[in-house]
């Protein structure tokens, strides 16, 4: 510790004894009342899970010296900071909520809302896949009626016939393709 202070402090650590009374002067004091500000003004957050937001209330609860009362005011900040609104009003219809109920309500909500979201998100890549299927499909069957007159030859190259735009011959049949077919 003397290492860190340097030699202008050396003086004060040099008569400090080894003992708990003398090493609280240097941990910093907590102020209750600003603890309790974060703890009564602490509100889940968008993207926040349950979990995430309740381990987050009990760590600024530990140095609210909140004492008996730590899990009853626990349990009103969830009701209160809670955001989902169905969730809020399933707390509040409960007329004897414990801290236990709070958190088993909130994680089941949590859970089913995933699950569904997860759910929804599969039928709409279902419906995506469903309709490509259907495009491709139609495109090929129309493609087929397009390019193919039966015999399984191409009209591709068929027949001497002029562009009637530009009354020429069309510039595919003089290719490489056309000569050698």
């Amino acid at each position: 510790m003397v290492t860190l202070y340097g030699e202008g402090n050396r003086r004060v650590t040099g008569n400090i004894r080894n003992n708990r009374r003398n090493y609280e002067y240097f941990i910093p004091k907590t102020n209750v009342s600003v603890e309790r500000h974060k703890f009564n003004s602490r509100m889940q957050l968008s993207r926040e899970t349950f979990d995430m937001f309740l381990s987050e209330l009990r760590k600024i609860a530990a140095n609210c010296n909140f004492g008996n009362l730590k899990d009853k005011l626990i349990r009103d900040r969830i009701v209160c900071a809670v955001n989902d609104k169905r969730v809020k009003d399933r707390l509040l219809r409960e007329s004897d909520l414990t801290l236990k109920k709070a958190i088993d309500i909130c994680q089941a909500a949590e859970l089913t809302n995933s699950n569904i979201s997860e759910l929804l998100h599969k039928n709409q890549i279902g419906d995506v896949a469903a309709i490509n299927k259907k495009s491709t499909s139609d495109f090929e069957a129309r493609g087929h009626k397009q390019w193919r007159d039966g015999s399984g030859v191409s009209n591709w190259n068929r027949g001497n016939k002029k562009c009637t735009a530009t009354s020429s011959t069309p510039a595919y049949q003089h290719s490489y393709y056309s000569q050698n077919s």
